[in-house]
């Protein structure tokens, strides 16, 4: 019996033993891509308030009244389109841009998610966008697109360049 005892006494002791043990040391495998970026490949979340801004202009798009939000823009911009690059002076290409939204009388978005990314070695700023847009033409035609943009951010805040990205356009069955 004490044999016994004195057994099960080793054996919680054993058990109870306090060592803590080290996590392992993860393995850092190197990968190798087929492309190098040309560009930064280096990435941190950046500031929330450049996706409100631009949240801000996509609201000024769907009603129509971009003009109101020129201010957010830098002096010089681009827009870079699947069938159309625009690069200049703000006030020019945001006429451009404005004449391209009055050929729709409405324009409904549904933003799917949004991310504000910040280079954390060149320190540029961007925010991404996926959404689905319907267009109702001057025509009564309602078409859908789905959207992604990359919209860089200087250093003050101001939108320098939207690069935007669509599916063909469809109709509703």
């Amino acid at each position: 019996m004490r044999t016994a005892f004195l057994t099960a006494l080793f054996a919680l002791a054993l058990s109870c033993n306090n060592k803590e043990e080290k996590p392992k040391a993860a393995k850092t495998k190197t990968v190798y891509f087929p492309y190098s970026s040309s560009e930064s490949n280096s990435y941190q979340i950046g500031d929330s308030e450049h996706v409100k801004t631009v949240l801000e202009i996509w609201r000024a798009y769907d009603r129509g009244n971009i003009e109101r939000l020129k201010e957010s823009f830098a002096p010089n911009i681009s827009l870079s389109y699947p069938e159309q690059y625009m690069s200049g002076a703000r006030d020019s290409i945001l006429n451009l841009w404005i004449g391209k939204r009055k050929q729709y009388t409405t324009v409904q978005s549904y933003i799917n998610s949004w991310v504000p990314l910040s280079t954390t070695d060149t320190k540029q700023n961007y925010v991404m966008i996926w959404a689905k847009r319907e267009f109702t033409e001057t025509s009564g035609k309602v078409l859908y697109r789905f959207i992604h943009e990359s919209w860089k951010i200087n250093e003050n805040g101001k939108v320098e360049s939207v690069e935007h990205y669509t599916s063909a356009a469809w109709q509703s069955e």
